[in-house]
């Protein structure tokens, strides 16, 4: 991920949507990796030493007490190094939708402190940094070291108690980047910033489904034509289109990371039609489906 960039997922009301897939401990000097994708999320943590990560975005050195996270669209490598360090990887599925983000995120921090804090989906929500220097950088060996033992003993119930552990070390990380970047955020947001966060929220947390203006204006209780009109001035898109990126977005995620087909895809994002389905993401991204995982994978 680049720089000044941050990552979201909100999490169902069911829960236990984070599955890791494997969990790595490099103890040693890092070996050379070309930049590839995973077509999964994967957190890496180095706890002694420094690694070099390469990606789309540059060099990136991690020092101790680092994270640095991709998500399942994001190529990135390893340089190779004599210095010995330990670092712990871990990849992982998230059953939700995600988002990047980009600008202000002080603003964006604040807004969700503010606003989200009494919407629903606050108290699912993870952000995840490109970046992150941990303010406790014990406590996070701690826990990634007991991820990793309870992977090796391997025993009943310990897969239910390696995601919750996990999903607590990913809710402490969002603590922590929520409160970094709202400390220098400007105190009060416009009614319309407020009117916005809110709806694209809900497109968001409604991804499976038709979402109109008309479900956006009942739900932060405007008038459609005025929210069309703030929102456009605020995103610079429409309702439509803003929908429209945030299925398409999803649908990328899950082309890369769980290989589903493109009918299973389209018909879990509210498209009943896979074929208009195609022609949209072709119309967005410049390839069909099938290509833009051919490309990517």
């Amino acid at each position: 991920m680049k720089t000044g960039t941050i990552y979201t997922l909100e999490g169902p009301a069911g829960g236990g949507p984070f599955q890791i897939s494997r969990l790595l401990l490099l103890q040693g000097t890092p070996p050379g990796l070309r930049p590839r994708r995973s077509g999964e999320f994967e957190f890496h943590y180095v706890a002694e030493g420094a690694m070099t990560f390469l990606s789309d975005a540059g060099e990136a050195e991690v020092g101790a007490g680092g994270w640095i996270f991709f998500t399942p669209e994001d190529a990135y490598g390893i340089r190779r190094s004599e210095r010995p360090v330990r670092a712990y990887h871990a990849h992982f599925s998230a059953g939700c939708s995600g988002e990047n983000v980009h600008g202000d995120l002080r603003a964006w921090a604040h807004l969700r402190r503010q606003l989200d804090r009494h919407a629903p989906g606050f108290a699912r929500l993870i952000v995840l940094p490109g970046r992150h220097q941990a303010r406790d950088p014990a406590r996070v060996e701690r826990d990634f070291g007991e991820l990793h033992a309870i992977q090796r003993e391997a025993q009943p119930g310990h897969a239910l108690a390696a995601e919750a552990l996990f999903l607590g070390m990913l809710a402490r990380l969002t603590a922590e980047v929520l409160e970094t970047l709202a400390a220098g955020a400007k105190p009060g947001l416009s009614q319309a910033q407020v009117l916005v966060g809110r709806a694209l929220g809900y497109i968001r947390r409604n991804l499976a489904r038709p979402v109109t203006l008309r479900d956006l204006a009942e739900h932060v209780h405007v008038n459609e034509a005025y929210l069309a009109r703030v929102f456009k001035a605020h995103t610079g898109e429409t309702v439509g289109a803003a929908v429209l990126r945030c299925k398409l977005e999803r649908a990328k995620e899950r082309l890369l990371a769980e290989r589903a087909s493109v009918k299973e895809v389209a018909a879990s994002l509210g498209f009943s039609d896979a074929l208009y389905f195609s022609r949209r993401f072709r119309q967005r991204e410049g390839l069909s489906p099938r290509a833009f995982v051919q490309r990517r994978g």
